[in-house]
């Protein structure tokens, strides 16, 4: 019979995050916005303090706490930012994740609860299983992303043992209110549980007044532990270097499990850590501002309802609309658009996906144009089939009935349904034709159409159009370019990467990136029309049209 393994693990699962970028791995031309790691590489002012180490023979056993040089620096990066700690209450960890590790191993007895605002790094989740605790998680969703008080006195009960705080978020990047951290402190102080505070993204921050949980509750010092990195700020994702800091009474538990897990952090990277804390973040904060503010802008202008970052690199768009999991979302934005993000629901926030802008900005830039076309493709239009036949919208199908048989029509699926919001589908299509020929994306038009007397009666009626049969098509029907879909797509394209490049997507017409949508949908209309013989009517003063 097979030997018994820890009955933790049956829980466990392989990271999907490191799934979703393996996949992007595989398939050629993925751009992968998966890893919340930097793009740039570390300084090479602190990889020649490596060189400098081995040099000297630092290659023995350190500290098991660290380098007193590199615990004296924590300390003092610490006290810049309000955090009064001494050398001998930091321990140098492997990483924050072996910092978490550590802590939970000290702190938690089987059937403790530790409570996780969601949506959270799910690695939380899995330390506290493999400590044969539970996960109580709080859905800050509903509250913006905040922690309100009654949501977490509902969740905290008798067998509270600890929360964690992750301010800047993963994966919303959304920093916590002052009113959220209160709500925190005062339960912690009239319940008694610790608070571990996942600070790792605490140097990147792009709003004013920021405070960390211990910054801002120092009277709760006692039972507050912190966790920080050097991974994100410093560009060291590879070093795995990081470091816990707690009251010395505390610290001397947890170095207990840090010294059997790992024993120390790596001697001959410690120098090099002192050299990274002495360097400025700021420039590489700026570019990851800048590169969140394109990020917004580009999403909102897709149409992705996004909560502001205020720190961190990621974004946490909705995809709610599109009535597929975050999963499939994630799979076929990979396999149809080249693009590679994370579903939500690794994160306890189905409905969304995490997308990492910690890439360059040549390869951001071209996997949110990939995007963008890409959903604007997907969801924005419908191609309306009468009498029994269906109707397609963003990839999914429902039964449509209309009045006028054997019309095809082309409208934004929104706008499916009563007359007067047919007619206010004909004005976007005028509005879309002229946008177009004046931006210089298509010359003349031609459109497909199949006669129906009833709706141009009806648009006559309402005073939009005469009888004449070239105007009633401008009426009802939309472009299609001159040229093969594909130059209408590589044009489309190249606007969208220079109002990217020049920071301006906010202004960008909707018409301009609904156009290769409304392109792959109408050439397939104008098609069928000539193979089935049928009438191509020309585009004619679409100067008029307003």
């Amino acid at each position: 019979m097979p030997l018994d393994l820890n009955e933790a693990l049956s829980g466990l699962k392989p990271s999907g995050i490191r799934r979703f970028a393996a996949l992007a791995r595989e398939t050629e031309g993925c751009i992968s916005l998966t890893l919340g790691e930097p793009g740039e590489d570390t300084p090479q002012e602190i990889c020649a303090e490596v060189a400098r180490s081995l040099a000297d023979g630092e290659t023995h056993y350190p500290p098991n706490a660290g380098t007193e040089a590199l615990r004296e620096a924590i300390a003092s990066n610490m006290a810049e930012s309000g955090l009064e700690y001494g050398a001998d209450e930091v321990i140098v960890t492997s990483g924050a994740t072996e910092a978490l590790f550590s802590a939970m191993e000290a702190l938690l007895n089987p059937g403790d609860e530790v409570v996780v605002p969601m949506p959270a790094f799910l690695l939380y989740q899995s330390l506290v299983t493999l400590n044969r605790a539970s996960v109580v998680q709080l859905d800050t969703a509903p509250h913006g992303y905040q922690i309100a008080p009654d949501a977490l006195g509902e969740v905290v009960g008798e067998r509270t043992k600890a929360i964690v705080l992750t301010s800047p978020n993963n994966p919303t990047g959304c920093v916590l209110s002052a009113e959220s951290l209160d709500a925190v402190a005062e339960l912690a102080a009239e319940r008694d549980f610790y608070v571990i505070c996942d600070d790792v993204y605490d140097q990147l921050v792009y709003v004013d007044g920021y405070e960390g949980f211990a910054q801002r509750h120092p009277e709760l010092r006692d039972r507050t532990i912190v966790v920080n990195s050097f991974s994100k700020p410093y560009a060291m994702t590879g070093w795995r270097l990081g470091w816990l800091a707690a009251p010395a009474e505390l610290v001397e538990q947890v170095a207990k499990v840090h010294q059997y897990a790992v024993s120390s952090a790596v001697s001959f990277t410690q120098r090099a850590a002192v050299r990274a804390l002495a360097s400025d973040v700021v420039p590489m904060r700026e570019r990851y501002r800048a590169r969140r503010d394109l990020v917004t802008q580009a999403l909102a202008a897709t149409g992705l309802p996004t909560p502001e970052p205020g720190g961190a690199f990621y974004a946490f768009p909705s995809i709610e609309e599109f009535g597929m999991s975050s999963e499939e979302f994630c799979t076929r934005a990979i396999r149809e658009a080249g693009v590679a993000m994370v579903p939500g629901s690794l994160f306890g926030g189905e409905g969304h996906v995490r997308l990492s802008y910690a890439c360059a900005d040549a390869e951001l830039e071209e996997a949110l144009v990939r995007l963008a076309v890409a959903v604007e493709a997907d969801h924005e239009h419908a191609l309306v089939e009468v009498e029994g036949r269906r109707v397609q919208r963003g990839g999914r199908t429902r039964p449509q009935q209309h009045e006028d048989a054997g019309q095809v029509l082309l409208v934004p699926g929104e706008v499916l349904g009563d007359e007067q919001r047919l007619v206010d589908a004909a004005h976007l299509g005028h509005r879309l034709a002229r946008e177009l020929e004046q931006a210089g994306v298509v010359g003349d038009g031609r459109v497909a159409v199949r006669e129906g007397d009833a709706r141009r009666a009806a648009l006559a009626r309402r005073g939009l159009v005469g009888d004449a049969p070239d105007l009633a098509a401008q009426a009802v029907a939309h472009l299609v370019g001159e040229g093969p879909q594909a130059a209408l797509q590589q044009r489309v394209r190249r606007d969208l990467v220079a109002h990217v490049a020049r920071g301006h997507l906010a202004e960008l017409e909707q018409a301009r990136l609904l156009a290769l949508g409304l392109a792959h949908e109408v050439v397939g209309v104008a098609e069928e029309a000539a193979a089935g013989g049928e009438r191509v009517v020309p585009l004619v003063g679409l100067g008029d049209v307003r």
